[in-house]
């Protein structure tokens, strides 16, 4: 999983209001996709299985720029399951929502990836996904969802120039919504300045998400001064993690 606790929070929230706006329901495999990784490799590997998780993990992590991380709908494999996926479920109806697990083996055609494997490694594969379920969400009809703020109407951008920086006030959510709207203005600004510097302003810029990170990154190697962020609460600061984005309250 790539997000923190935090970009959860937000992404779960903006999930129930459009649901609750628009019908329909949410489909996911993130909380037991470490489950459906260890059956295929535990029926290749065998106990060699713990090993090669660690390994694949560092790898990930050391050719990426996001940073793989535990939050409360991971059911991690490692130390107690039934706990883990406890706290996963409680923390979705948590949220208001409703959930149902569905089978995953009764969902899935045939691998034609093992075409060729071991016919023992394939029946131990499809043995072991009798374990692993896709989560179906719905919204508790019983929760009263406000959805006045759906969408992007919780973000907002106030930019202007001065010389070749780009000066941006952020407020609201920068999040997987919001991000595309904030680089299409930048984008837009950079056909008519030559913009050499970004200063954002983020006293009332509540949340990044890893969609908002990756816009800021953008504006951050397209600039040859990057990007400077001023007055940015715990979770912006979190998120920015070790990108190489300046925060001015911390030079």
């Amino acid at each position: 999983m790539y997000l923190t606790d935090s970009e959860l929070d937000a992404m779960c929230d903006n999930i129930k209001k459009i649901l609750a706006e628009h019908g329909g329901y949410w489909i996911t495999l993130d909380p037991e996709i470490s489950r459906l990784y260890v059956v295929i490799v535990k029926a290749f590997y065998g106990q060699r299985t713990s090993d090669i998780m660690y390994t694949s993990k560092y790898r990930v992590e050391d050719k990426s720029d996001a940073t793989i991380v535990q939050n409360t709908i991971t059911v991690s494999s490692l130390g107690d399951v039934q706990e883990n996926m406890k706290n996963a479920m409680n923390y979705i109806t948590s949220k208001g929502f409703k959930l149902e697990k569905i089978p995953y083996a009764e969902h899935v055609s045939e691998f034609r990836s093992l075409e060729n494997a071991d016919p023992r490694i394939v029946a131990q594969i499809k043995e072991g996904l009798k374990g692993v379920y896709i989560w179906k969400i719905t919204v508790d009809e019983s929760v009263n969802v406000d959805i006045s703020d759906a969408g992007t109407d919780s973000f907002n951008a106030d930019a202007s120039i001065d010389g070749d920086r780009l000066n941006l006030i952020l407020s609201g959510n920068l999040d997987t919504l919001s991000a595309p709207k904030l680089l299409a203005n930048y984008e837009k600004i950079k056909e008519d300045n030559a913009i050499v510097s970004v200063f954002i302003d983020c006293s009332k810029l509540e949340y990044v998400s890893s969609a908002g990170l990756r816009v800021l990154l953008i504006m951050q190697n397209d600039c040859e001064g990057g990007v400077i962020m001023k007055s940015c609460n715990e979770n912006v600061i979190e998120i920015l993690g070790d990108a190489e984005i300046k925060i001015a309250d911390l030079m």
